[in-house]
């Protein structure tokens, strides 16, 4: 089979602009990181949610959310952009209020010493032997 050249999709399939089908499209790939995202990253996520909300403080949901987020970020897929929003989403209620538990929880733990079983022991009979004095 020879080619000339004057066949259109002859020439189609040789330019490498043209893309021709869904699945050649889905094959052209963008360098996609795996593991924890960098600052950089989740700034450009945060940048996302503002730009997308909508006039009722609302955005849009679902997969075509995620995919406009993953062409937005550039190094992650819709699938890593969904697990991250679902961690990470700062309108969510749930997860301000978990949050809001965690550092409560931390600040009383930081201002309470950590006490070694001898020296609760220690202050135990401490306490004990007052008590029987005091009797």
């Amino acid at each position: 089979m020879k080619f000339d050249g004057s066949d259109q999709q002859g020439e189609d399939y040789l330019d490498p602009t043209v893309i021709t089908t869904k699945q050649q499209e889905g094959n052209i790939c963008f360098k996609q990181r795996t593991g924890h995202w960098d600052d950089n990253e989740h700034s450009i996520y945060l940048e996302f949610l503002q730009n997308s909300r909508g006039p009722n403080n609302s955005y849009k949901k679902g997969y075509p959310l995620f995919k406009q987020m993953s062409e937005f970020i550039g190094t992650r897929s819709p699938s890593q952009c969904r697990s991250h929003h679902q961690k990470f989403n700062p309108y969510s209620q749930i997860i301000q209020k978990s949050k809001r538990k965690y550092f409560k929880n931390r600040i009383k733990v930081q201002n309470q010493p950590i006490l070694r079983s001898k020296q609760i022991m220690r202050r135990y009979f401490a306490s004990i032997r007052e008590t029987t004095d005091e009797e």
